[in-house]
């Protein structure tokens, strides 16, 4: 396909780009979504191509043609121009989103609660609609953010809270429950796999789950096989993943089939038998190619799609999710296609152990975050009376303290308590902006310390002070010694006064 230039407005067509010698587009799951072109200087559609114009072009086999606003045109030595555009979808970034915070929306909901935000904060609509198939309902809450990252990329997003995979369809944001499918497509090595740069890792990999309770110090519940085990690549070393099930069992009996049930479910959940794997594959497309056209509905991929990759020298035979495409518009197939692990990493290591908890406690902190007001508002409502009614929440490094009780008469009584406490501080200190007055209320001798000196006042006048390195003294009555530099006055018994040279000090 021969992409399409159009001018800021988006709907004047300027020139078709014939010219172009390399058009792709790269898309990846959930992320960033661009086009780069490079077309000669010497074409005369180059000096049309200017920044804030607009691409139309073809991104992937079945994708309906999209507009990638143009943002930087770097001319080079070799007589070409480098061209790269984004996403109209982009433009979500630059809608601003005060506040979405309501109970209950269904994804639909608050989907479309983000676009209103962001039209309120606009002169003119922006024209973007929202379409899912998930019919979740929870509590969404986020503000002061970007339409953009009100849908993904904030802690609370839709994608954060929802969970899904976007599809941007020029002006269309889909979210689906998931995007791609399993077409039962097979890249294998000598059928259709051409070239394979593979990332396999078995860090993660493990043999076994040893799933425990912990009720106090020192006395934990464990099952009495004690280790779940689970499918694992064959002659693997055994290595057994020690897992903390505390804070799942602490709202209910903590019992062996419990343990067990929870155990089992988070196996079933996370497949830390499955070694890790990163593959970018460049394969032949034999849904183009006459003798497979029978097959072609088996052989087309897509993003997000699951996939079957082969190889039996690597021994690689896994299952995965297609999470990056790069698409030649000009030769209209895959460039490259880059396929993921299914399942999230789950490293052996403590930094890895240490994540899990972090999204733990983020997750955590996100749930009391949109639900503390929903909580509060029913417990109030049903059991006491919001004069009454105060909420604790404690984040520890394993759990999350969370209470309601009656607060009142001891705020009362710490109110009391404070205020006693500031007047018995203000009957011997005060302050009067910069400067502070000590000694007790009524008292005939205070001082007086400000930036500029430290005074002593005797009935509120001034009787001595500090000040630019010099004392300054009314009245000064010297009872033996006086000393100034090296001379010093003594007072002797028979009343004399006597000037002496005492040297340095």
């Amino acid at each position: 396909m021969i992409p399409k230039l159009y001018a800021a407005n988006g709907t004047t067509l300027l020139t078709w780009l014939a010219d172009a010698t390399v058009c792709e587009i790269t898309e990846e799951r959930n992320g960033a979504y661009e086009l780069y072109m490079e077309i000669p200087t010497a074409s005369e559609q180059y000096p049309l191509i200017e920044n804030d114009c607009w691409i139309k072009a073809k991104p992937s086999e079945n994708g309906n043609d999209q507009l990638f606003r143009v943002y930087s045109v770097e001319k080079s030595m070799t007589g070409r121009a480098i061209v790269q555009a984004e996403h109209i979808s982009y433009q979500l970034a630059a809608y601003p989103v005060q506040s979405v915070q309501q109970l209950g929306l269904s994804c639909l909901q608050a989907m479309n609660a983000v676009l209103a935000a962001a039209n309120d904060a606009l002169n003119t609509a922006h024209g973007f609609t929202a379409w899912t198939d998930n019919t979740s309902v929870v509590n969404f809450a986020v503000s002061v953010v970007s339409a953009r990252a009100a849908f993904g990329g904030v802690r609370g997003s839709i994608l954060d809270v929802y969970g899904g995979e976007y599809e941007f369809d020029n002006k269309v944001v889909r979210f689906h429950k998931q995007r791609g499918m399993d077409r039962g497509v097979r890249i294998e090595y000598s059928k259709n796999l051409r070239a394979l740069k593979a990332s396999i890792s078995t860090e993660g990999t493990y043999t076994g789950l040893y799933p425990f309770v912990v009720l106090e110090e020192g006395l934990n519940i464990t099952l009495p096989e004690k280790v779940l085990q689970v499918p694992h690549p064959a002659g693997m070393q055994e290595r057994i993943f020690l897992k903390d099930f505390s804070q799942e069992l602490e709202r209910q009996d903590i019992t062996i089939p419990a343990l067990r049930n929870v155990a089992q479910t988070w196996l079933n959940a996370n497949s830390i038998g499955t070694p890790d794997i990163s593959l970018e594959v460049d394969f032949v497309h034999l849904w183009q190619s006459p003798e497979y056209a029978e097959f072609a509905d088996l052989e087309r991929v897509a993003l997000c799609d699951t996939i079957t990759v082969r190889h039996v020298d690597l021994g690689v035979d896994v299952s995965a999710k297609v999470i990056k495409t790069v698409y030649d518009t000009l030769k209209e197939k895959y460039k490259t296609i880059t396929v993921g692990s299914a399942r999230s990493k789950m490293g052996s290591t403590l930094a890895a152990i240490k994540e899990e908890i972090r999204v733990l406690g983020v997750e955590t902190t996100t749930a009391i975050e949109q639900t503390a007001n929903a909580i509060m508002m029913a417990v109030a409502s049903q059991y006491a009376s919001g004069d009454y009614l105060a909420t604790f929440i404690q984040q520890l490094s394993d759990s999350v303290d969370f209470r309601f009780f009656s607060t009142k008469q001891e705020i009362d009584a710490l109110t009391g308590e404070l205020t006693g406490n500031q007047s018995l501080l203000e009957e011997y200190i005060r302050f009067q902006g910069a400067l502070i007055e000590l000694g007790r209320v009524g008292n005939a001798f205070t001082a007086q310390l400000d930036n500029g000196r430290l005074a002593f006042l005797e009935n509120g006048n001034p009787i001595a002070y500090v000040s630019n390195q010099k004392l300054w003294i009314t009245d000064a009555q010297i009872l033996n010694q006086l000393r100034i530099g090296k001379w010093m006055w003594t007072s002797q018994s028979n009343d004399n006064l006597i000037l002496a040279w005492v040297g340095s000090a």
